[in-house]
Formats: C-alpha cells, structure tokens, sequence
C-alpha cells in the first residue's frame, strides 16, 4: 500500500496504532470520555474522500500521508518520514475511524458556550468550547495546562474555522498538542506562517498556507487537502482514555 514514486525516501515509523474507545468506567457522572481517532492517530494528513495536493516548494513532513479515494501528488521535493497510503484497508479503516470520532467529538456536550466565534490575544484552560457558527484563531492563543497533563482542549464549531496570517498557539504549564482537538463542521484553512498546535477534523476541504508550522494532525472526513511549504509533524497518538470534568 506504499507507493514509491511519491517519494522513494519515505520510511514506516508508525509501529503501532492504539485504538482507545470510550468504554471505560466513568467514575463520576459529569465527566466524559473523550473519543479516539483509532487509526487516523498516525496520519498527519488524511481524507476520507479527496486527493492531496502540494506545491513545488518543501515540506518536511513527519506521520504517514493518505486518503482512501483520490491521488496523492507534489511531494517529490519534501522530506516525509511516514507511508502514503492510498485506498487499502487501512485507509478504509481509517476512514471509518474518523467518521466515527468526528460525530462524537460534534456530541460532546460543551463546558463552555459564551465564547466569541473568534479565539486569540487570551489565555484559556482545559475545557470544551462550543461555537455555533464558524470561528476562527488570531492573534496569540495561550492554553494553560495548569499542570494537568490529562487537560484536554475541545474547540468545536457549527462552521468553518478559519486562521489569521502569522497567529499562533501557544502552550504553558504542561499543555500537549495530542491533548488539543479543533472539530469544523465545514472547510478549515491555515494561514500563511500559522503556528498550529493540536489536530483538526473537519468534513470538508482542508489547507495549509505557505510557512506554517504543526504540532498535530489535519484530518477530514470528505475533502481536498493542500499543503505549501510547511513543517507538519503529527504529535503522537492518544495513549490514554481520558474524561473532561464539566465543573
């Protein structure tokens, strides 16, 4: 399921894919479990449904490359340190697997509903953020940990999510990337020299403007993925079922 002529120099370094689902035991009854990406969590890139696409300039890429209908293209110049994988079994897996976690991630009942549509220039701590439109990031977002190293960040939107030029995302006192979900119910885009933390699921087209940099994974359920130039490194797997207390 590799295809060379995308870049002979690519390697397998995705041993193992931990499929974490929410079947353990909820201990109080505010808390909820958090749902896995199952085998999605070694992609950096994938679409169910959809080619990918990238310029003639240089990535550096880490975490494997896939879609399960459409051609992979335009990564002849990037260093990639993961698969490209194009309608297999595991794709189809993988799909099915990111289907299953986006609707769950839509379910989760929020801890925070009072938000402006538009993140950035503040400071936030663990939760689950609720959007009923489309959002967006600008502008320096720092999330705190608080020294929690099972705080979870959840940004869900009824729309598109969108980023400013230049913005970033910050994270202080323990905050991981692999701990930070951003779920669009509509296309999601990052600018030009967006310093990204935490993995994007979304239903429609992803895109990825020339300059950013990712500490996460960019997966969506149905659509296009384009990528300029940019380093894309996929945070690592959940290793853990995990729960979110709505206090």
């Amino acid at each position: 399921d590799y295809d060379s002529s995308i870049n002979p120099s690519a390697t397998e370094i995705w041993g193992n894919y931990i499929d974490e689902n929410c079947d353990g035991i909820i201990f109080r009854p505010q808390e909820q479990c958090l749902p896995s990406v199952g085998l999605a969590s070694g992609f950096t890139l994938f679409t169910g449904l959809g080619a990918i696409t990238h310029d003639a300039t240089v990535s550096n890429i880490t975490g494997d490359i896939g879609t399960d209908s459409g051609a992979i293209t335009g990564f002849e110049l990037s260093t990639v340190t993961g698969i490209f994988r194009t309608a297999n079994s595991t794709t189809q897996t993988t799909k099915q697997d990111l289907i299953s976690a986006y609707t769950m991630f839509q379910n989760l009942t929020p801890t925070v509903t009072d938000h402006a549509p538009a993140f950035g220039s503040e400071t936030l701590t663990a939760g689950i953020y609720s959007i009923g439109g489309a959002g967006s990031l600008g502008g320096i977002l720092t999330l705190d940990g608080q020294n929690n190293p099972n705080g979870r960040f959840v940004f869900k939107f009824g729309g598109a999510f969108t980023t400013v030029a230049g913005s970033s995302i910050v994270l202080i006192n323990g905050a991981l990337p692999k701990n930070i979900y951003w779920i669009a119910n509509g296309a999601a885009a990052l600018a030009a020299n967006v310093v990204f933390n935490g993995t994007i699921i979304n239903n429609a087209a992803l895109s990825v403007g020339a300059g950013c940099q990712l500490n996460g994974k960019l997966l969506t359920t149905t659509g296009a993925i384009t990528v300029l130039g940019s380093t894309l490194v996929n945070s690592g797997a959940v290793l853990n079922t995990f729960y979110v207390d709505n206090d």
